[in-house]
């Protein structure tokens, strides 16, 4: 089987997230499965990325209609016009080709290749209240105008063969904003990686650090982190992993308070490092604002890590309603705080909910799953065609 994946962006661009990391973990395994793997990412024309020469799968890199590859690039649903010319040439003359997309940009993909069946894995972490059903001209054009990608993937999911969100909660959120009928719906989880499920936890030191780790922005709530945190008596060191708009802001409220000793701002790591971290914290500590799956908390619970995460999106879903980590209320840095100081005082309680949470993730969430899951998907939509 031939398999085309598209997604904006690449795991290896400056901007990057759960999506494009994703994607790649689940090209990966297609490709252990023994299928034909392509993999359709975007770049702005002059940007530089360094993606691994070893890969499993075929790579191909589509023109970003920008001078940035950013996320809220004015042109960026253009980006639909390569990708679909790429995809063509690639999945048009197989008869066993299926194209699996990951946002917008495919949404040109069911015109260049009527004969292919595609489907479609929204991976935005939540969409504006406005893209509920609409039935006036001047409604629909605001609509265009104000939200053109999310528009864009209403338009794509209407013709995609299924439509496969990676949690409950997601598929709740595209019925209502993409207006996708319950029935072509299939959730399909994503994996973890071993270097999560395989580390060894250390036995907790006295000052075994907090750890955050994921984009620095404002959506992650690191904001709230940090006033829950200084707000803490005899805290532990806490480690801030990752890159973004918001690491700048952080890095000047961590001079301001004065709290360079304990407070240390890191780049990204791969994923053997982010094990490492994991295996040797104290908790992890990730207060989102959205989350349409949870990579990062799913990670920190397959690494046998403590886990204080936020009641929204699909985390709920994965943390089995609180019973695998502490939920709190998002952008509630005082609940936080509490949350910090209960587990702090009862480290033997949180390791020992730790290990259940290793349990139950290792058993729901492998890569393998993922990529059979999809592929009796693309099965089902070969014979429907």
């Amino acid at each position: 089987m031939r398999i085309v994946l598209t997604c904006n962006f690449s795991p290896w661009s400056a901007y990057r997230g759960g999506g494009q990391v994703s994607t790649h973990r689940l090209a990966t395994a297609l490709a252990g499965l023994g299928h034909d793997v392509h993999v359709v990412f975007t770049k702005a024309p002059f940007e530089r990325v360094a993606a691994p020469r070893d890969l499993p799968y075929g790579l191909t890199f589509a023109p970003f209609v920008a001078w940035r590859s950013r996320r809220d690039a004015l042109l960026r649903p253009l980006n639909a016009l390569p990708v679909a010319m790429l995809v063509k040439r690639l999945a048009g003359m197989r008869r066993d080709a299926v194209v699996h997309s990951q946002g917008e940009e495919g949404v040109l993909v069911p015109d260049a290749l009527p004969g292919v069946p595609w489907l479609l894995t929204p991976r935005y972490p939540s969409y504006p209240e406005e893209l509920d059903a609409r039935t006036s001209l001047a409604q629909l054009s605001k609509l265009w105008l104000l939200h053109t990608k999310y528009m864009l993937l209403r338009k794509y999911a209407e013709r995609a063969v299924f439509v496969c969100p990676t949690s409950q909660a997601a598929g709740r959120a595209i019925e209502r904003a993409l207006l996708v009928p319950s029935e072509r719906i299939r959730v399909v989880p994503n994996g973890v990686e071993p270097a999560f499920t395989d580390v060894t936890r250390s036995v907790l030191a006295s000052d075994a650090p907090l750890v955050f780790f994921g984009r620095m922005e404002a959506t992650k709530g690191v904001d709230v982190l940090l006033d829950a945190y200084l707000a803490l008596r005899d805290a532990p060191p806490l480690v801030l992993i990752g890159e973004g708009a918001y690491a700048a802001h952080a890095e000047q409220r961590v001079r301001a308070a004065g709290a360079e000793a304990r407070i240390r701002l890191m780049p990204w790591q791969d994923s053997a490092e982010l094990a490492r971290w994991l295996a040797m914290a104290r908790c992890a500590v990730l207060p989102s604002r959205e989350e349409s799956f949870g990579n990062a908390m799913v990670e920190a619970m397959a690494a046998g890590t403590p886990l204080i995460t936020t009641d929204v999106g699909a985390l709920p879903e994965v943390t089995e309603r609180g019973a695998l980590a502490t939920l709190v209320p998002s952008g509630d840095a005082r609940a936080l705080q509490v949350a910090l100081d209960g587990l702090l005082a009862d480290p033997q309680a949180a390791e020992e909910r730790a290990v259940r949470a290793r349990l139950s993730i290792g058993e729901r969430y492998t890569w393998r799953a993922s990529a059979e899951a999809f592929v009796e998907l693309y099965a089902s939509a070969l014979a429907a065609r």
